[in-house]
């Protein structure tokens, strides 16, 4: 919340990204709920596996949606990636947390292989 607040109030390319962070982050922030509420029971030991296919799957399309924002930006791509991304694992990672350090890392490599690309194509 702070660090939306201080986004917001710092301005330029740093305060629009925090409306596509917090959308970003609501799918992996509701993933592991989803699937947890359709049956499936994610704390036991065989299925952990699953489970952390669900934060990278979220990571995935939290990367998806900043790297689309991002491309339609003319300039400040890389600040905008940077803020968008914190603001995308801080969410998401209320929901990947559930599964420990390992969901939260898978949702941090999801969203950055994903949205990294980005970044290497506009320098290019």
């Amino acid at each position: 919340m702070l660090l939306c607040l201080g986004l917001g109030w710092w301005g330029r390319q740093w305060d629009r990204a925090v409306a596509p962070g917090l959308l970003a982050g609501l799918f992996p922030l509701l993933l592991p709920f989803v699937v947890s509420g359709a049956g499936h029971v994610c704390y036991t030991g065989g299925c952990r596996a699953f489970c952390l296919m669900t934060c990278v799957g979220g990571g995935l399309a939290a990367g998806a949606i900043l790297a689309f924002a991002a491309l339609r930006r003319t300039e400040g791509q890389d600040r905008f990636l940077l803020a968008s991304g914190t603001v995308a694992t801080l969410c998401g990672s209320l929901g990947c947390v559930l599964y420990g350090l390992s969901g939260v890392l898978g949702l941090v490599a999801g969203l950055a292989l994903v949205s990294m690309p980005v970044l290497i194509l506009r320098r290019a």
